[in-house]
């Protein structure tokens, strides 16, 4: 808190008038991240060009967001060894009724899932999209996740960098666009 106060360039006990501890804290960021999740990444959608190539260029896009904010995918990181391990806190019920309840339907890539299905004459459910796209999403954020936490090693192991990880997205979103018409139905 101490450390917090001095970034934000107030005393300490100003904190205290907002949060009791910096569990609460650090819920209220993630919240406050899972609530803006659409606006994370700045995509625009182009419908008239190829939906799967705009799916890799979202993911890109996203890959990027976290190479560029590295200091954000290590709090994540320790964010939920701390909350899932360690921590009793109650607050934490609260942080997980705003992931089940997190409406994903505005998202880039939940869209461009939906016209590549729209495209290619899939009809398929709501819930089949929202688990197509959290699974691109997930195998993305942990592959990042691992690679950015532990960079240096992945350097100097396998001259494997962040960077890297953009090599993974045609492979990934390839697969879950051939994958869709098993879980549709083509018309």
């Amino acid at each position: 808190m101490i450390d917090i106060a001095k970034v934000a360039g107030v005393e300490r006990r100003t904190l205290y008038n907002y949060y009791n501890n910096k569990e609460e804290m650090a819920i209220d960021i993630q919240i406050e991240y899972l609530r803006n999740y659409g606006a994370t990444v700045e995509f625009k959608i182009d419908y008239d060009k190829d939906f799967t190539i705009q799916l890799e260029q979202y993911c890109d896009a996203y890959v990027k967001r976290f190479q560029n904010n590295k200091d954000y995918i290590i709090y994540i990181t320790q964010f939920d060894h701390y909350f899932r391990h360690i921590s009793k806190d109650e607050n934490l019920d609260r942080y997980h009724q705003v992931m089940k309840n997190r409406n994903m339907t505005n998202n880039p890539a939940m869209v461009i899932i939906s016209l590549i299905c729209k495209q290619n004459n899939i009809t398929t459910s709501d819930a089949i999209i929202k688990k197509f796209f959290f699974t691109l999403h997930h195998c993305l954020l942990g592959v990042a996740q691992r690679v950015i936490f532990r960079e240096s090693v992945f350097i100097e192991e396998q001259n494997y960098s962040s960077e890297d990880i953009q090599l993974l997205i045609p492979i990934l979103v390839k697969g879950i666009v051939a994958t869709l018409p098993i879980y549709g139905t083509k018309q």
